[in-house]
């Protein structure tokens, strides 16, 4: 089911593709991007205290939860990290509230 958001929800919920693609273009083309547990959620939290969102978030070694109280829906963020500190992937899925 498809779900209409603002420009403020899609921007928030594309930040974590923004960073990436941030990344890949500053990095050396002989060397990966990496990037690094905190720094993606630093970021992430600072987009949605600019956007004033209220999250919840919940971490293991190995991933981070982070639930956004949107305008008219619930994005749950799951971002999976490899050796505790090292993003490897992201999904979102969203609710109506």
């Amino acid at each position: 089911m498809k779900y209409e958001l603002s420009d403020q929800e899609k921007q928030l919920l594309s930040c974590i593709d923004t960073f990436k693609q941030n990344k890949a273009a500053d990095k050396d083309p002989q060397q990966p991007a990496i990037i690094r547990k905190k720094e993606l959620e630093s970021y992430l939290e600072g987009i949605a205290k600019q956007f004033r969102i209220q999250y919840q978030r919940s971490s293991t070694p190995m991933n981070s939860n982070y639930i956004f109280s949107l305008e008219k829906h619930e994005a749950q963020v799951k971002i999976y990290y490899r050796y505790r500190h090292f993003y490897t992937r992201h999904e979102v899925i969203i609710k109506p509230l």
